[in-house]
């Protein structure tokens, strides 16, 4: 299971309020990963593009290998 920092968690509201904000930190690499939360639980993460096309790229070769 990931953990994350408290730095890390956002909640949704906060994120409607500041979502520039904290999309910059996450651009910049000074966030690796923001998790939103809602309901105290984690629900979704925002990671820099770069790294969603790297992981999307590495399944995508995975499955085809599965093949």
């Amino acid at each position: 299971m990931v953990t994350y920092a408290r730095e890390e968690m956002v909640g949704i509201t906060e994120l409607t309020k500041s979502l520039g904000k904290y999309l910059d930190k996450v651009v910049s690499h000074r966030l690796n990963k923001l998790a939103i939360v809602r309901r105290n639980e984690p629900e979704a993460v925002i990671i820099p593009i770069e790294e969603y096309e790297y992981m999307r790229k590495m399944a995508d070769i995975a499955e085809d290998m599965e093949i």
